[in-house]
């Protein structure tokens, strides 16, 4: 991915600028409040599972089966967030703190409907369509720093995450999910995702009030259920689903420190 190397230039910069001997301005440690942006980007696995009907097929007049296997709807969105947060120092070298973030990712993945067999002729190439399209992130976390040198930081973090999702899928004479007679028939629902986020970075102060970033973060949100096509009498079967997601995200990014 081109941000890890972009990322990797970023600390390798960082490094050099401390070991100089030239004289520098005195810098106000790490203690305080801070807020900031990152760009960056994340790679996303969502889990679509289709679990079954809300009810049977009337007259079962074209046969069908349900594969409840998850199938992933994968995207790398670009991604752009702010955060603000809080550092309290523990030891001259030591730091604990809380961070808050908001961020947009948004990306846009389509598919025939997981979890619907093939048909035969004559509807064999009549498919049930899904998109999936992420939206708005945020988390809340705590942070736990070393301060290898003056200017420069490690820190690991962890904490609570969430993200909105909106799924779409529209039924084109498809008898396992829709009547052919009243389609196509469309649906559109919001889900928000619930989960956890981990990571680890770096901080390296540029200016007394000036910070770069350069940060790795995991997040699992689990999995929520939804119905992508509602029962409609003699119209739709209804389709029961699930929706979970995973996404590595790799961000650079300044802060300004008070």
């Amino acid at each position: 991915m081109k941000h890890l190397s972009i990322a990797a230039g970023v600390i390798a910069a960082m490094c050099a600028i401390s070991t100089a001997k030239a004289e520098e301005p005195a810098f106000p440690g790490w203690g305080g409040l801070y807020f900031g942006a990152t760009g960056g980007q994340s790679a996303t696995s969502t889990s679509w599972k289709t679990n079954g009907h809300v009810v049977p097929a009337w007259g079962a007049t074209y046969p069908y089966s349900i594969d409840t296997s998850a199938t992933s709807f994968d995207a790398r969105p670009d991604r752009m967030s702010f955060f603000v947060g809080y550092n309290y120092m523990i030891t001259p070298v030591i730091l604990a703190g809380i961070e808050a973030e908001l961020g947009r990712g948004s990306s846009k993945t389509a598919h025939a409907m997981p979890g619907l067999q093939p048909f035969k002729a004559p509807y064999q190439n009549f498919h049930t369509r899904s998109r999936v399209i992420s939206g708005n992130d945020s988390s809340l976390r705590l942070r736990a720093g070393y301060v290898v040198m003056p200017r420069l930081l490690v820190y690991a973090t962890a904490g609570y995450a969430t993200q909105m999702f909106r799924e779409s899928s529209t039924c084109v004479i498809d008898p396992r999910v829709c009547n052919p007679d009243f389609s196509p028939l469309s649906h559109t629902s919001s889900k928000r995702l619930h989960g956890w986020t981990a990571g680890i970075g770096t901080e390296y102060q540029l200016l007394p009030n000036l910070i770069a970033r350069v940060e790795y973060r995991r997040t699992d949100l689990d999995s929520t259920s939804f119905t992508a096509m509602p029962y409609v009498n003699f119209r739709t079967h209804g389709i029961k689903n699930t929706l979970s997601s995973t996404s590595d995200t790799m961000s650079v990014g300044l802060a300004l420190k008070f």
